[in-house]
């Protein structure tokens, strides 16, 4: 698994400069951490490449793995190195976006940014339509949509206040992560209406929701 060709790429490396997945997958059962971190004359390893290709499922295969008979030291680096690069593919899901902008929330966005989250979670166990009209869905629907009109107002005045031209970099990537976050709930109150075109006999319940959005 250490043998390189004359560009100092692995089987490893190519696999993943390649996309072949299951390839990948293949080799990464006799990879050693030693042999995963090659580089090559390019001065990058098998992850590297793969994010730099944009090819986000050769870097996500090994992580949901069983991974037992790995190194814990690989495993370990893995697993940090996945979620750095979720970061950078802006991959991960709307709560774990939601999540890494908590500690730059002033109280009223973070107590709305809780109230949201609390709503989709409860949401997220009502899978089913059926569900929806045993449990007082209608009414979680409308709650979830209301607070991620709140969450999302708030955002949006935060990101119209801009930055000052000497803002840190860190501000910046926050700023950034801020715009994500919006546009995903602006993404799932889509799915949310969707729902509710799914719901029949509703009565008064959908207009006022629907209007809530729009405005």
């Amino acid at each position: 698994m250490s043998l390189q060709n004359d560009a100092g790429e692995t089987t490893l490396y190519i696999a993943a400069d390649n996309n072949l997945e299951q390839v990948f997958n293949y080799l990464l059962t006799f990879a050693d951490l030693s042999s995963l971190l090659i580089r090559s004359k390019l001065d990058m390893n098998p992850f590297h490449i793969a994010s730099k290709r944009g090819h986000l499922g050769t870097t996500t295969t090994f992580n949901y793995q069983d991974p037992r008979g790995y190194n814990e030291a690989f495993v370990e680096q893995f697993r940090i190195f996945h979620n750095e690069l979720k970061d950078f593919f802006n991959a991960g899901s709307l709560t774990e976006q939601l999540e890494s902008i908590k500690d730059s929330l002033h109280r009223k966005t973070l107590s709305a940014l809780s109230l949201f989250l609390e709503c989709k979670k409860s949401l997220d166990k009502m899978d089913e339509l059926g569900n929806f009209l045993k449990k007082d869905g209608v009414d979680l629907l409308m709650k979830a949509l209301q607070s991620l009109f709140s969450l999302r107002t708030l955002l949006v005045k935060g990101l119209e206040s801009g930055l000052r031209n000497d803002a840190p970099n860190a501000a910046i990537a926050m700023c950034q992560k801020w715009r994500f976050c919006e546009i995903g709930l602006e993404d799932y109150s889509f799915v949310l209406l969707s729902r509710q075109l799914r719901i029949h006999c509703l009565g008064d319940k959908w207009f006022p929701c629907v209007h809530l959005y729009i405005m």
